[in-house]
């Protein structure tokens, strides 16, 4: 059996970390590296009881100045004797899920599944919207949102971002957000990149550290995606929005957030093939010392949240955009076209702006 890593940052995720943790124990994942940063909801707290119970190694960290908690942390994982140990390494939030195909019970046979000498597994994005779904309630997430984008999603970029299962071998250089770095192909090699169906990405993929979108790819998740719950409930929506996000501080999460994913378009429900699995581990989980009084603890804190946020009427008056948006539409191929040539004749023309200026000062 392989060891394989996720390394993650959290911030006031107490209510769904039981779920999340659950739900990859049972595909298999070994071992969970997780970094806690400025938690006001007994995150920490929770996190500190499974790590008394073996589940994961739990890392509190202050943040520096002038640096996001995501990449420090990865700076620090990448010493970590758990990375040092992992023979795969996955980089994700805990608003992802790893969703396989039935035919397919755990990673380890994922793996077996792709060419032996892979070194990366592109996990294709999909965004799920929230399902209609008003209040928080404690759930697994994976039950209540079950409608998501089409696939493929022409539109917008981000729709078809990946994340990467990377072996850990003597080519990797450094972890990622969304793809590690690899050693320099010259003298080490070209790395062996595949997508969610084992087939072998175009060369782009492997020649530069730059592609994180499969946009234009088709039929790439048979076997493997990565579910992103990334609203989860309207009520849920309103505590992310006050928290931030962890990789871009100064990106403020507001309406444009929502209707960029709020993709309701099709029902998949591929990911609940692993769920009475995960089920037994919850339970087994939750029945460890301290755990469950911990969950508790943060659900509770979750719910006061949202209860003391909608006192506010400006909170109110966006909390009502958001039951008021409908759901995002697809756009067609060719509509999503024209908005990325726009966008590429805009950059066109501030080049050559900013050029000319630069030439005239």
């Amino acid at each position: 059996m392989s060891s394989i890593l996720i390394v993650t940052t959290v911030r006031d995720e107490g209510p769904f970390l039981i779920d999340w943790i659950a739900h990859h124990r049972a595909l298999g994942v070994t071992d969970f590296l997780i970094y806690s940063n400025d938690c006001s909801d007994g995150t920490h707290v929770l996190l500190d009881r499974l790590q008394d119970a073996g589940i994961l190694h739990h890392v509190p960290q202050l943040v520096a100045r002038n640096k996001t908690p995501q990449w420090q942390a990865l700076k620090s994982a990448w010493d970590h004797p758990l990375r040092l140990a992992a023979d795969w390494i996955i980089v994700m939030d805990c608003d992802e899920y790893i969703s396989l195909a039935d035919h397919v019970p755990d990673l380890d046979a994922l793996i077996a599944g792709c060419p032996d000498n892979m070194d990366a597994l592109a996990l294709a994005w999909r965004f799920f919207g929230n399902n209609s779904v008003q209040h928080f309630v404690d759930v697994p997430v994976t039950t209540q949102f079950t409608r998501a984008a089409p696939e493929p999603c022409p539109f917008p970029l981000n729709a078809s971002f990946f994340k990467t299962l990377v072996r850990n071998g003597s080519r990797l250089q450094k972890l990622g957000v969304h793809r590690p770095k690899f050693k320099n192909k010259t003298r080490h090699g070209q790395s062996v990149w595949v997508d969610g169906s084992a087939r072998p990405l175009p060369p782009r993929y492997s020649e530069n550290d730059g592609p994180i979108s499969l946009l234009g790819l088709t039929d790439h998740t048979e076997l493997v995606r990565m579910n992103h719950y990334s609203l989860r409930s309207a009520q849920s929506f309103l505590i992310k929005r006050a928290r931030g996000l962890p990789n871009h501080t100064e990106r403020e999460i507001d309406l444009a957030y929502w209707v960029e994913r709020n993709f309701n378009t099709e029902e998949d429900s591929r990911i609940t093939n692993a769920f009475e699995r995960a089920d037994v581990d919850r339970k087994y989980i939750l029945s460890l010392p301290g755990v469950n009084d911990a969950h508790v603890a943060a659900v509770d804190h979750h719910q006061r949240a949202i209860d003391q946020i909608l006192k506010d009427p400006d909170i109110i008056y966006f909390y009502s955009r958001l039951l008021l948006a409908p759901s995002t539409p697809t756009l067609s191929h060719e509509t999503a076209a024209s908005v990325f040539d726009l966008h590429r004749k805009a950059a066109v023309e501030a080049q050559k702006t900013s050029h000319h200026k630069s030439r005239s000062e």
